[in-house]
């Protein structure tokens, strides 16, 4: 229980850090530059002091023909076989030391912070995704497992309504990943910020609400009885149509959860129906089963 509730935690944080890391040491320019046999030190200290790493070689213009180094300078001109930054850098290196009456000035302008926070929100949209599609499995699940081992059919013979046990097991699956989504979205805050993340976090818990309801409500008699492909086949085709023609329902996207998921309407009333739906959920599994009293 413990590892299937971590794992989507750290899923798509780490999966992020790691592209991060990958994307970052791929682009990371290289910055060696093939320098003269004989070129003068205070050169070769002023371009180590730029963060270049000097390769002293018989022919500089040769290094880049053959591959060896992407940069290389005779202390004049400057030659180069790549485009990124360092090259402008190897540049500025150049005039500085031979005190050219102009010197180019290298400054990268840092991205707009409602660009990256933009892009911070696009990475809370899958995650809210992979823990609905996780809320579905979740509760059918737990129908189908408490049937197969006699569970259900126990508490079913309480005097209790029908629907009890089903809404407890709707309870107990929103309990468990709405607090492991929320920490889910904090994580992702910290590695990259978006803008206004509580109502992704409304809209994803009520998404997540409104996923077990469904998963309760077709579970029908998913387990050793009907199996468990059929139930969770029509729970999936429900939820994830839902999240993917939310978008173009102007109704439905601005208010009903899982439709929800994709735009950017407040989370408030997700949430309320998300909640609202769990009811609902369990006694159309009651219904279905020809239990309500």
């Amino acid at each position: 229980m413990v590892r299937s509730v971590a794992w989507p935690i750290f899923l798509t944080p780490l999966t992020l850090v790691a592209t991060l890391v990958v994307f970052t040491a791929m682009s990371s320019p290289d910055r060696t530059v093939a320098v003269a046999n004989d070129a003068p030190p205070d050169f070769v200290e002023a371009l180590s002091t730029a963060g270049f790493h000097p390769l002293a070689v018989a022919e500089p213009t040769a290094a880049v023909d053959d591959g060896t180094t992407l940069l290389a300078t005779d202390g004049q001109v400057v030659w180069t076989s790549t485009t990124n930054d360092a090259t402008l850098a190897l540049e500025h290196a150049v005039r500085t030391h031979r005190g050219s009456g102009w010197v180019l000035v290298f400054q990268r302008t840092p991205p707009d912070d409602d660009v990256l926070r933009s892009l911070g929100g696009l990475t809370l949209r899958p995650l809210s995704m992979l823990f609905v599609l996780y809320a579905l499995v979740f509760s059918l699940g737990a129908i189908s497992r408490d049937r197969d081992a006699q569970i259900l059919d126990v508490e079913l013979s309480l005097p209790m309504p029908a629907w009890g046990p089903v809404l407890a097991r709707w309870c107990a699956s929103v309990a468990i990943l709405a607090p492991a989504h929320g920490l889910a979205v904090l994580l992702l805050q910290l590695i990259m910020p978006a803008t206004d993340p509580l109502q992704f976090l409304l809209r994803g818990t009520g998404a997540i609400a409104a996923a077990a309801a469904v998963g309760v409500a077709v579970a029908g008699g998913a387990g050793r009885r009907q199996g468990f492909s059929g139930p969770f086949a029509a729970g999936s085709i429900v939820v994830a149509g839902a999240f993917t023609i939310g978008p173009s329902l102007p109704v439905a996207g601005d208010w009903l959860p899982i439709f929800t998921l994709f735009t950017d309407a407040p989370g408030a009333s997700s949430l309320v129906l998300g909640l609202l739906a769990g009811p609902m959920g369990a006694w159309l599994h009651a219904w279905r089963g020809q239990r309500v009293p």
